[in-house]
């Protein structure tokens, strides 16, 4: 009930804007604008001139040109300007500088600007302001508060008689800073000495009052004096302590801290904090402020490019609490929220108080995350917010905003401390802040209980409300008419905490009743109380008077559309009040009704009882109580179609308002059908598990309820290792009276049909062959043919897809399991080729012969007439499942003891059993029997076995002939080799006269075989 309360609530809550520290308004921007390129806003501040009082927004733009010396490029200028809407109103302040054309061309005055504040003067400088030698010393300008010219200031290094190169680039008031609580101001001019930077104190009474010799700190490229802040309360509440970043101190950045000695007023090193991480430019910005309320200022250096690891990158600020005059070396880290090139730090302001609540605020500007974003943290007891409470920034800002703050001074006037932003845009934006105010609210009704008896509103029940509103504001300055929206609406309270359709809101006998209240409260001024009343009427009968009617009011600020009216845009809209606690902008009453009937007005206190049986049958045949068990559980066959469960409420009390029944099935069984009596209102939700039934609005005294519904098998099969389950049924009633519960026990049995079935393949075969030997090693290929039986279990489910195991017979007839296999089967009586000496076929009852006179043999298991081996498988009873066994038939076997047969039958059984210990019984459907024929083939021959003294003979006779063949070739020289110089033909000498008388003969003897042959 309390959650859906909070979550209806909430869920208008999330319209109402953000309160306590996120109060800066960014929906009515100030925006101001200076000339392109200008720099316009690389520095601002807010000032406050008296006499006559008005507040402005102070702009330096160092790259801007006088107007009039128009041909001097980047003078440099200041401009102050009004709080309106108009962006370009900002005038030039004139006659700052009135030195000669030369020294003031590139001098870039306004690069920095401070303002002591309210009333008080303003210093305003130009870093790049040429001595009599054309070397940048640089020069700042006081200014009276109505920013007229007081004094010029210039750096000592304008007479210094040191080089060129140790005081050549001087850039005195590259920073400047007011100093909190003295008339003074405190200057930087980082160049000095090689680049190591030095500082200047100086006093709207006194001039210079005191520096020092930055030789001391022996530290080139420092840029000691990039930044700069002054305040009493670091070291001695009444000591001025100067802080000066040196964001290139040892290529890290430290900060640097001084103060003035009494005697002559030379600042004086005190001591100072390094960073550790290189390249972070630790101390480009510091800030003092309170953050704690304690008394002392505390520090917050700024480091922009700070990069640890991927997590940490892109900026950072370090805040040193101090701790009565002693700064804490442990800093606190806070990161950059946004982006790795964010530059967070780079710019840090001390904004006041915005949310009035004792503690001092922290700006820090990010630039370059986004487009420019300004993270405000809050101040508390203990030191700084650990998350931004606001973060100012969007596509509507300047890009680069957040390069540049000032704030801490209040410029419209409602007490709050107002935000100005600079950036690199050549746009500053002011932000004011809205102010922050409490409402306390009241309800209260006309009657403590509505009796709908009494019809006294347009004869219609009714009950006048009545909300009263008043605000205060911690803002002595802030006094304003707050305007409220507000909406009333009703609601009952249940788990679904909905609307009553019989109630609606009458505002007026002009208007028509609305289910929703909505009203514009007005309050006048601070502390003041307005009141709102309203009828809400009873316009239908109410089912349930224990529900108390619940009013639920929530308020906003209303906020004024801006006016579209010609000339309009050059008035300035107040931002609009926030609630300073947005989440209790809400209240609430309960209003209950006169009950009649019951002993008390307000309760009612039934007795609700309930019995229930179950019965098998129904109301045309009758009906029969389920049995039981020992232990009281019922047991409920799962096959049985019809289960009646009978429930007879009645209430021997008060009467029961919103009375319920509901049901709660396993998930074996589910609703069927239903008959109550008397009527109500049944249902039952999509999946059949629950059951409810609506009793009477309300329930009355000596009432009595039958509902008998029917019950329904929800599953074919059991879910695996459920035997026993229960039935629970629940009467609630918001009437004084516990729930009434009744769990029922069951014991459930299943009748399960199943179908297997079988094949072998090859169906037909042949053996035939040798007799084998006892004791013989063979292979498996030799036992016999190749034999595959397939048993497919159906399921008591159709599904999808098919579980196949395999499994093997070996040569031995043992079971073994397949290498990819699932150990599923287990044998109860392994095969064996040596049963117990006996011969198969002394085992066989009798020869059989068919009507054709084939002799035949049937061997069927199991049987006790046949050896036989039993194969186990558990399966899945919703899966359907293919088993597969590979055999071989026993050649020899068949050959020995079934050679006269003309055929012989194997026959396997396969049947489906349960264990004896499970609730589930199947049903006998015959099992399965596989037929498997064998025959005898004639056309293998049986091979004799020679004796082995006629293979000996053999082999001794072979051997024999060998021996005289090799002798008799021995004896004809057969192995005897010649030599080769005995064959060879030697070289002769032929004479002449004998060559040719060859050549005639061979010639001759040619002519001879070329002649024809005479045949005689």
């Amino acid at each position: 009930m309390e959650f859906n309360f909070v979550w209806c609530f909430v869920g208008v809550v999330l319209s109402v804007r953000c309160s306590g520290g996120q109060n800066i308004d960014q929906t009515m921007a100030v925006f101001k604008t200076g000339d392109p390129g200008s720099f316009f806003g690389l520095s601002v501040s807010l000032h406050r001139k008296l006499n006559p009082e008005e507040n402005l927004l102070l702009v330096g733009a160092p790259k801007g040109n006088d107007l009039l010396n128009p041909t001097l490029n980047d003078t440099g200028c200041l401009f102050s300007c009004a709080i309106s809407t108009d962006q370009s109103d900002c005038k030039l302040v004139k006659n700052i500088d009135q030195s000669s054309e030369v020294k003031k061309k590139n001098q870039w005055l306004g690069v920095s600007v401070a303002s002591q504040g309210p009333g008080k003067m303003v210093m305003v400088c130009a870093h790049r302001h040429k001595s009599k030698n054309s070397r940048m010393d640089g020069s700042c300008y006081i200014l009276e508060q109505d920013l007229s010219l007081y004094k010029n200031v210039y750096s000592f290094c304008k007479d210094s008689k040191r080089d060129e190169i140790f005081d050549g680039l001087c850039q005195f008031g590259i920073s400047v800073a007011s100093i909190d609580g003295s008339e003074g101001f405190s200057v930087g001019h980082p160049g000095i000495m090689k680049w190591t930077g030095m500082l200047t104190m100086y006093t709207t009474t006194d001039g210079i009052v005191s520096d020092y010799d930055g030789e001391i700190l022996n530290a080139e490229d420092s840029y000691q004096g990039f930044s700069v802040v002054a305040s009493t309360g670091v070291f001695s509440k009444h000591t001025v302590t100067v802080v000066a970043g040196a964001p290139r101190y040892n290529h890290s950045g430290a900060v640097m801290l001084w103060r003035p000695q009494a005697k002559d007023g030379t600042l004086v090193y005190i001591s100072q904090l390094n960073s550790s991480d290189l390249a972070s430019s630790f101390g480009y910005a510091v800030a003092l402020l309170d953050l704690n309320a304690d008394g002392w200022q505390d520090l917050v250096v700024g480091a922009p490019n700070l990069f640890r690891s991927k997590e940490l990158q892109g900026g950072a600020i370090f805040i040193y609490m101090n701790e009565k005059g002693r700064l804490s070396r442990n800093s606190l880290l806070r990161t950059a929220p946004g982006g790795k090139l964010s530059q967070f730090g780079l710019a840090l302001e001390h904004i006041g108080d915005i949310n009035l609540d004792g503690y001092q605020d922290l700006a820090v500007g990010a630039p370059c995350d986004d487009r420019g974003k300004v993270y405000i943290f809050l101040g508390n007891q203990d030191s700084i917010s650990q998350k931004p409470s606001q973060v100012l920034g969007g596509q509507e800002l300047p890009l680069y905003f957040g390069f540049s703050l000032s704030g801490g001074l209040d410029v419209d006037g409602n007490g709050f401390p107002d935000l100005l932003v600079g950036s690199l845009s050549d746009k500053v934006v002011l932000l004011r802040t809205s102010p922050l105010v409490s409402i306390t609210s009241s309800i209260i009704s006309s009657e403590d209980l509505i009796d709908l008896t009494v019809k006294n509103c347009l004869a219609r029940p009714c009950v006048n409300i009545t909300m009263c509103f008043k605000y205060s504001c911690k803002s002595e300055h802030f006094n304003s008419m707050l305007k409220l929206d507000l909406n009333l609406t009703a609601n009952v309270q249940s788990p679904t905490w909905i609307h009553p359709k019989y109630l609606t809101f009458q505002t007026s006998v002009d208007h028509a009743p609305v289910a929703v209240f909505k009203h514009l409260v007005k309050l006048p001024r601070k502390g003041e109380e307005e009141c709102v009343t309203t009828i809400a009427q009873i316009t239908e009968k109410v089912d349930n008077l224990l529900k108390p009617l619940i009013f639920h009011g929530i308020y906003v600020v209303h906020e004024d559309e801006p006016s579209t009216e010609r000339g309009a845009a050059r008035t300035l809209t107040a931002p609009h009040p926030i609630l300073e606690d947005a989440l209790n902008n809400h209240f609430s009453l309960q209003v209950g009704f006169l009950i009649l009937g019951c002993k008390d007005n307000r309760t009612c206190h039934s007795n609700l009882q309930l019995n229930t049986t179950f019965y098998l049958g129904n109301e045309n045949s009758g009906f029969v109580q389920l049995p039981r068990d020992t232990t009281g559980c019922q047991e409920l066959h799962i096959s049985d179609k019809k289960v009646v469960l009978q429930m007879v409420l009645t209430n021997s009390g008060d009467k029961a308002y919103n009375a319920q029944l509901v049901t709660k099935l396993p998930s074996e069984l589910a609703f069927k059908s239903f008959h109550v009596q008397p009527e109500m209102n049944c249902d039952y939700n999509e999946d059949s598990s629950h059951f409810r039934c609506v009793l009477g609005k309300p329930f009355e005294n000596g009432a009595q309820a039958n509902i008998n519904v029917t019950l329904m098998q929800n599953t074919a099969f059991p879910t695996p290792g459920v035997d026993k389950t229960n039935l629970s049924v629940q009467v609630t009633t918001d009437s004084d009276q516990e729930d009434v519960t009744v769990t029922k026990c069951f014991l459930l049995h299943y009748s399960l049909r199943v179908t297997l079935e079988g094949s072998v393949e090859p169906p037909y075969l042949s053996f035939g062959g040798s007799k084998g030997q006892e004791g013989d090693t063979i292979d498996e290929e030799d036992v016999g043919n190749f034999i595959k039986y397939t048993i497919k279990w159906q399921g008591v489910e159709a599904t999808q897809g098919m579980l196949d195991y395999h499994r093997d017979l070996n040569q031995m007839g043992l079971l073994s399991t397949h290498k990819n296999s699932s150990p599923i089967l287990q044998t109860e009586e392994p095969l064996s080729t040596q049963s117990d000496g006996r011969k198969i076929s002394k085992l066989m009852s009798k020869e059989e012969y068919s009507g054709t006179g084939v002799k035949e043999m049937n061997m069927e298991c199991p049987s006790g007439h046949v050896l036989c081996a039993t194969a186990i498988c558990q399966v899945d009873i919703t899966m359907k499942t293919r088993i597969t066994l590979h055999a071989r038939l026993w050649n020899s076997t068949f050959v020995q003891d079934f050679a006269d047969y003309d055929r012989v039958q194997l026959v396997m059984s396969v049947k489906a059993y349960t264990h004896s210990q499970s609730r589930i019984t199947i049903l006998d459907s015959g099992g399965a029997k596989i037929r498997l024929w064998a025959n005898p083939d004639p056309t293998i021959l049986q091979t004799f076995e020679l004796p082995w003294w006629i293979i000996l003979i053999a082999v001794l006779a072979g051997v024999i002939i060998l021996a005289l063949l090799i002798f008799m070739m021995y004896k004809c020289h057969f192995f005897k080799r010649s030599h080769y110089y005995e064959q060879m033909q030697r070289a002769t000498h032929i004479p002449e006269d004998q060559r040719e008388a060859t050549r005639a003969a061979e010639q001759a003897e040619e002519l001879d075989c070329l002649q024809p042959k005479v045949s005689q």
